[in-house]
């Protein structure tokens, strides 16, 4: 093969490495989007081919420049699949120094490309050599194994709307977040059947091990509890040899698996069907996601607001295909909202401005405002969605839930121990939603302090028409270091 020729291929192969990396995360949700998802793909690595045979006939020093370009554009787009990888050995010396190993990396990398000058072909192969371990790990680690044939139910059973909103404070505590409709959306989920469980204290206060909790019906080992900000698919659990085991219960009870997750990265459970917006599957649409992957830590608000999708809008166009299927299913509704950044305008239209993005990854005092306000505007919304999914399925099980809350008087002690952390900033962490409309035949269950884990245990259960069996009450605070995490005490109930 002579040099120019390699050189071609080696060009085109570095600049198609996103589109690689985009169809081995999400090759499973690229499946079920249909053969023109493929077709894309395809004439996008054509597309590559052909620049790279272009690039191969410039002059030398061009085409060297143009190598040096490839070679970080690859490393960048390397950023957060190398991340997740690493997430999967905890243990290992890279993971909690991969800021430094990363930029070691692309200094070393770049320092050679200065040095050899007149070879960039060489630099080309080298991160090629690179990107094919990451590939062939990322293709089997997020593989679609699929749950065992469900066994048929027996009657009628409902279906299940699990919605989580992402930090959301709940509709009881006063912590001077409240939304402006807080009272007003209160009164609403009462009179449309909903119990409230917000009597008591989140379970943990970050997100994917609420998650993880949720889809395991049971808490987090203490070991897995630490420096989860590393980890950006998750439940952890969904990544073992088995299905979580709300995934398995519901499946063996005939239910349908389904998963919407709102804000780019994957959805979360790898053991159900997982919908994308259709959006995903265009070429702007891919570019967006893998912008997303690669911005996620270098700058989490940009890549949350470039990703994000309107979960909730989801459910309400999903419901009739899911319930034309006529088979029971269990929908997970991941939404941002309202997390930051926060995508509402002054006049509550979901969009995204570089306003809005650039502080959005804050938790900051001075957006307390910003915060209620997104809260209300999505509890309009999340009211709108509940009518419409109740009126096309009266009996279903609906749950409204956050998997922690805000984070604003944190804000300035997230970095100090977990034991200088003051009381009034677990308060408002540990405040949570949770809301839940069941069957009347279920509803005696219902306790006031339930937080996350015996909430999902309480709706396993009544969908399989089983006595549920509850976990007594526990609470974690955790930090994002490697290994600072507390188990508070149980929570003294007024009686």
């Amino acid at each position: 093969m002579t040099a120019p020729r390699l050189y071609a291929y080696s060009f085109g192969l570095c600049l198609a490495s996103p589109a690689l990396l985009f169809a081995a995360i999400n090759h499973y949700a690229l499946q079920s989007a249909g053969g023109d998802a493929f077709v894309l793909l395809i004439l996008m690595l054509l597309a590559c081919g052909f620049i790279g045979w272009i690039v191969s006939r410039l002059p030398q020093r061009w085409r060297a420049l143009a190598a040096l370009a490839a070679i970080n554009g690859t490393l960048a787009c390397l950023y957060g699949p190398l991340n997740e990888l690493l997430g999967a050995v905890p243990s290992s010396i890279f993971f909690h120094e991969y800021n430094w190993v990363y930029l070691s990396l692309v200094l070393l990398v770049n320092g050679v490309a200065f040095l050899s000058r007149h070879r960039p072909a060489r630099l080309l192969l080298l991160v090629l050599a690179l990107l094919i371990p990451v590939l062939t790990g990322l293709w089997s680690r997020f593989g679609h194994d699929g749950l065992e044939a469900a066994h048929e139910g027996v009657g009628a059973k409902p279906n299940i709307y699990y919605f989580v909103l992402d930090g959301h404070a709940g509709t009881k505590r006063e912590i001077g977040l409240s939304a402006a409709n807080k009272a007003e959306f209160a009164t609403f989920l009462q009179e449309t059947g909903f119990s409230a469980m917000e009597g008591g204290r989140s379970n943990y206060v970050q997100t994917r091990q609420a998650m993880e909790a949720i889809t395991g019906l049971d808490y987090v080992e203490a070991g897995r509890i630490a420096a989860s900000e590393f980890n950006f698919h998750y439940p952890q659990s969904a990544r073992k040899d088995v299905p979580p085991r709300l995934n398995a219960q519901l499946a063996a009870a005939g239910y349908a698996l389904h998963d919407i997750y709102d804000a780019g990265y994957g959805c979360q459970v790898r053991w159900s069907n997982c919908h994308y917006p259709a959006r995903y599957f265009t070429l702007s649409g891919m570019a967006i996601e893998m912008a997303g992957y690669s911005l996620l830590k270098l700058w989490k608000s940009f890549s949350r607001a470039l990703t994000s999708v309107d979960a909730v809008a989801m459910t309400v166009d999903l419901q009739p295909e899911l319930l034309a299927a006529r088979q029971p299913f269990f929908l997970m509704i991941h939404h941002i909202s309202p997390h930051p950044p926060y995508l509402y305008d002054p006049q509550c239209r979901r969009r995204v401005t570089l306003n809005i993005a650039r502080p959005a990854s804050d938790w900051a005092p001075s957006r307390r405002k910003d915060y209620a306000h997104e809260t209300a505007c999505l509890n309009r919304d999340v009211a709108q969605a509940v009518r419409t999914l109740i009126t096309r399925d009266p009996s279903a099980i609906i749950v409204l839930q956050s998997d922690h809350g805000p984070w604003f008087d944190m804000y300035l002690h997230r970095s100090r121990p977990l034991a200088e952390w003051p009381p009034e900033a677990l308060t408002e962490r540990l405040s949570y939603l949770n809301q839940v409309r069941l069957p009347d035949a279920c509803r005696p269950y219902v306790r006031s302090t339930m937080a996350q884990v015996n909430a999902a245990r309480l709706v396993v259960a009544c969908a399989r028409g089983e006595t549920p069996r509850f976990l007594p009450e526990r609470s974690f605070i955790t930090s994002y270091s490697a290994a600072d995490f507390r188990e508070l005490p149980p929570l003294a109930i007024a009686r």
